[in-house]
């Protein structure tokens, strides 16, 4: 089985690098002891990637520290991982996410207001300044100086800041200055941890 496991490695190794960072998905499977062995987790855009564990490795659920024991199929993780180990993804932490909140058609999802990992690994290594000039559900368009226009995705537990206060992803509208903090995702995509906007911000 492990076999099948590093085929399917390959083959995400062929589609997509593994840049040091945050890997968040699914828990396909788990193969090996509670002191080291090796996690399969598919991605949101349904690659497959092979994470390896071991005794240095913390696993985290509801902020409590877990076994890897208690990892099970359809959880859904947040790895922080390096690019080592026989896998190419050495997972550094392990935290189970908790299930996704739904809302009525046509609102966006209801956000945590923190991520599971947050405590123990803070997140986002850029800080982008620019106009919102479109946004979905899941992603934004700035317009900055630097870099023109550019993509950033939305995460389940973006947190969103309108004149210091926490607000509700439609708050944000288009043509709103913000600045942003923000990181790679595993697949080298920018995504928002941060998104603050309002006259707090303003030079004085």
């Amino acid at each position: 089985m492990r076999a099948g496991l590093f085929a399917m490695a390959a083959l995400a190794a062929a589609q997509a690098q593994l840049p040091m960072s945050v890997l968040r998905g699914v828990m396909l499977e788990r193969e090996g002891t509670p002191g080291a062995g090796v996690i399969s987790v598919r991605s949101e855009d349904n690659l497959v990637h092979l994470c390896d564990y071991d005794s240095r490795t913390t696993f985290e659920r509801d902020s409590q520290r877990i076994s890897a024991a208690n990892l099970a199929p359809g959880d859904r993780l947040e790895v922080i991982a390096d690019k080592k180990g026989s896998s190419g993804c050495q997972a550094r932490s392990v935290s189970i996410s908790p299930p996704e909140r739904t809302t009525a058609p046509g609102r966006a999802p209801l956000r945590r207001t923190v991520s599971p990992t947050e405590s123990f690994a803070p997140r986002g290594n850029l800080t982008l300044s620019g106009i919102v000039v479109r946004r979905d559900l899941h992603s934004m368009i700035l317009r900055t100086k630097a870099n023109g226009q550019l993509r950033v995705q939305l995460r389940d537990d973006t947190r969103f800041l309108e004149k210091g206060l926490a607000v509700d992803a439609e708050a944000l509208l288009v043509n709103t200055q913000v600045f942003v903090r923000a990181g790679k995702s595993f697949d080298n995509e920018v995504e928002a941890y941060q998104v603050v906007w309002g006259e707090i911000l303003q030079p004085r």
